[in-house]
């Protein structure tokens, strides 16, 4: 898989830009490639009037706030995490933290089990998408309500790939070995065999991707998808603009602002959410930050957590939107 992203990477950068695939354009190409940093985001979710996109008040005329931190483990390739810090007000104070928890973030099934929690699949993989530059969960979301999604990995070139498969092992080869005869594949003495691979090289990484469409928007070309269950808009640059999802138990709606810096990592103004209910949230990021990291640190941090969950010793349950776990 890893030499699947690297020839990605190098062979097919300038041709994704003009035929992205759903995957692709999940996956943000201005933020850096997360890899085995550690992601740590402050969020604030704000209950909002449906109407009037104005947040909604308690009896105290205090708006209905919450403060959710993730922290996001990549050390362990193959097993990484999600700690989710809950506080007790919109504050991300030590002496109002109210809950912590640690959960696998290698795939959505493993993240959320019950598969009636169609709010919660849909927030934490486009937190995925947004926080860890990872679109497959969404994909596999995507997937329960419409067949035609595909994941990149369904519809890579495989003569490509086995081509450049074979280069690397005759680079490899060489290297060990200059005196070896191998034939170089993508240049071989054979006329009908070099111009098989000069043609397979002249293909895209991936083949073309059937939701995805080009089209023209106020003078500018935009990406589209429009299927029954499924509509996603990007704009011209592939930042993500909204995306409606309707299930057997009704429809989830996202709206995107415009992505702003944090630090080296970008992140929309605001996201609003409307879930199954109705009920519409605007999450906004306080803070981002993208650093290393290594097990001893993380383990000494989340007992940070977990100390203070048990120093505060809040007796009343939090009440928190159905979406967050």
């Amino acid at each position: 898989m890893k030499l699947c992203v690297l020839l990605f990477l190098v062979y097919s950068t300038s041709i994704l830009a003009y035929s992205p695939s759903l995957e692709s354009l999940f996956r943000n190409a201005n933020n850096m490639d997360v890899g085995n940093n550690t992601v740590m985001a402050s969020l604030i979710i704000t209950e909002l009037d449906p109407n009037t996109n104005t947040p909604l008040e308690k009896e105290d005329n205090i708006p209905n706030k919450y403060a959710i931190k993730y922290v996001i483990f990549n050390e362990r390739e193959d097993r990484p995490t999600i700690t989710q810090v809950k506080y007790k007000d919109s504050t991300f104070n030590y002496d109002v933290l109210a809950d912590v928890e640690e959960k696998s973030f290698k795939r959505l099934s493993s993240l959320v089990r019950n598969n009636e929690a169609v709010d919660a699949k849909s927030y934490y993989s486009v937190m995925a998408m947004l926080l860890n530059n990872d679109g497959s969960f969404l994909i596999d979301f995507l997937k329960s309500y419409n067949s035609k999604v595909k994941a990149n990995s369904e519809i890579i070139n495989t003569r490509k790939v086995k081509l450049l498969g074979e280069y690397k092992y005759y680079l490899q080869a060489s290297k060990k070995d200059e005196t070896s005869n191998l034939e170089n594949p993508l240049r071989p003495e054979n006329d009908e065999k070099r111009a098989r691979a000069q043609e397979i090289m002249k293909e895209p990484f991936l083949k073309a991707d059937d939701l995805v469409r080009r089209v023209k928007k106020n003078d500018k070309f935009v990406w589209s998808v429009q299927e029954e269950n499924v509509k996603a808009h990007f704009d011209e640059n592939h930042y993500i603009k909204d995306l409606t999802i309707k299930t057997p138990m009704g429809q989830l709606q996202y709206v995107f602002g415009r992505f702003v810096q944090f630090r080296e990592f970008e992140f929309p103004e605001f996201v609003w959410f409307t879930d199954l209910t109705g009920r519409k949230f605007e999450i906004r990021a306080s803070s981002i930050k993208v650093f290393k990291d290594n097990s001893q640190y993380f383990q000494n941090r989340f007992k940070k957590y977990v100390d203070a969950k048990e120093k505060n010793n809040f007796t009343n349950a939090l009440v928190l939107p159905s979406f967050i776990l």
